[in-house]
């Protein structure tokens, strides 16, 4: 989480990967997530690629 708010803070908007527990199959995997920086707001949306 801090890494998401330091690529906000420092650039505005970016992408980050990482692994994470998948709670629909409770499998660990690869997941992206996409930031942005709204005012003064982090907003992220993440996603398990393929």
């Amino acid at each position: 989480m801090t890494d998401m708010i330091e690529i906000a803070r420092t650039s505005g908007h970016g992408k980050i990967n990482y692994v994470w527990l998948n709670r629909a199959d409770n499998r660990v995997e690869r997941k992206m997530s996409l930031i942005e920086l709204v005012d003064n707001h982090v907003v992220g949306v993440g996603y398990y690629p393929e």
